[in-house]
């Protein structure tokens, strides 16, 4: 394996396109077993600010990224903010957060749980 070229080639803006589309895709996927009469879970994609947010309710979940390292906020939840910065994990995007290193699925679990079933 090119570990080296796949370091270079991983960018955060490549990272954070693969993870909007994880995003989507989960969101897509709770909202097929909500519940009748459970607010809608909505995905919005802001193309000219490079943010993706998850809405429900009064609560939200907002993915931004910086030229360093990719964010999430919490609306309404009483989480802290979680800053990862993108990696290459043999051959594929991670994200490393709070000194491991996590697939893309696992660092959007962690970021949407407790939205989507708390």
């Amino acid at each position: 394996m090119d570990w080296v070229t796949a370091i270079a080639e991983c960018s955060v803006s490549d990272v954070f396109k693969e993870l909007e589309k994880g995003i989507k895709a989960d969101v897509e996927a709770r909202s097929a077993i909500r519940a009748p009469g459970e607010p809608l879970f909505v995905f919005v994609s802001e193309v000219d600010t490079e943010r993706v947010a998850v809405l429900h309710g009064e609560k939200s979940v907002v993915f931004s990224h910086t030229e360093r390292s990719i964010e999430v906020d919490f609306n309404g939840m009483d989480r802290p903010r979680m800053v990862g910065t993108p990696i290459s994990l043999l051959g594929r995007y991670a994200l490393t957060w709070c000194g491991a290193d996590f697939q893309l699925w696992q660092f959007r679990r962690y970021a949407l749980e407790a939205l989507f079933f708390e």
